[in-house]
């Protein structure tokens, strides 16, 4: 099952970066747990077109948070952002239409917006990536493809792809590792 990435959950850094009165409003808000408060000053946030006020007008949506839970909501506001390119509302996107929560159930279109994240260095894409390609949902079934994708997000630290990575690594074959490990090891993320 894909999993979203937050940007919800990274409140002070997202705080030095913004620049204005209403996100630093918005971000004090949600780390004292104001989630009405968050949720209306994230709401000024996306109508002047801020890409992270819309990834966490959908996060704030799916949990609840400040609002009623609403899938569909939720994934307007990702979609919203992801048109745009913001890398994590294209995974949590991307996660909603693997679930079938705010949008019909399409492994195809996940794996898709997936891709399109975990090309550019998204480590909970490629970890969502590569579960698609574990399974078979979307994409052929593909151990190695899996192997891969679990490798770069565990390059970047992901603790859930490092032991996922070893429980493929002992069912391929010891030549395909190696070429695997060196196309990680080669590999850089596509620059937009």
């Amino acid at each position: 099952m894909g999993r979203l990435t937050y940007l919800c959950g990274a409140i002070m850094l997202l705080m030095l970066m913004s620049g204005t009165a209403w996100s630093q409003e918005a971000f004090q808000a949600y780390a004292r747990k104001d989630y009405a408060d968050a949720y209306k000053g994230f709401e000024k946030l996306a109508a002047s077109g801020d890409l992270n006020a819309m990834n966490n007008l959908g996060l704030m949506l799916l949990n609840g948070q400040g609002t009623v839970v609403n899938y569909a909501a939720a994934a307007d506001w990702f979609e919203k952002a992801a048109e745009k390119g913001h890398l994590n509302a294209i995974t949590n996107l991307g996660t909603l239409y693997e679930l079938g929560h705010g949008r019909p159930q399409n492994y195809q279109k996940a794996a898709q917006l997936y891709r399109s994240a975990a090309d550019r260095g998204t480590s909970d894409a490629q970890y969502n990536l590569a579960q698609l390609y574990e399974q078979g949902n979307g994409v052929a079934k593909d151990p190695m493809q899996a192997y891969v994708w679990y490798s770069l997000a565990a390059r970047s630290g992901d603790p859930d792809a490092k032991q996922a990575q070893q429980k493929i690594k002992s069912t391929l074959p010891q030549n395909l590792v190696g070429s695997a490990d060196a196309f990680v090891k080669n590999w850089k993320p596509m620059t937009n």
